[in-house]
């Protein structure tokens, strides 16, 4: 394997764990908005200042900046929690 493919695949790979990171923090938002009956509408009426495109890409585990997530957790009264693997 050339070395050049190998670096593709470690980066690819990196990727695919941050991927599985974002989708756990979707999931988690998810959950809580069936928990307490939250619509995708009300979510997006509610959070000053977000429109549903930055939303959408939280809850599709897409890129997106920290104050996003910030204020969507903060909306739904959730924490983010950062600890050592």
């Amino acid at each position: 394997m050339s070395e050049s493919l190998r670096e593709f695949l470690k980066i690819s790979e990196e990727f695919n764990q941050l991927d599985e990171q974002k989708l756990i923090i979707s999931s988690a938002i998810y959950d809580r908005m069936k928990e307490n009956r939250i619509s995708y509408g009300k979510l997006t009426k509610n959070i000053d200042g977000m429109g549903p495109s930055q939303i959408t890409r939280v809850l599709h585990g897409k890129n997106y900046n920290i104050m996003t997530l910030l204020k969507i957790l903060d909306f739904l009264e959730l924490e983010l929690e950062v600890k050592k693997k």
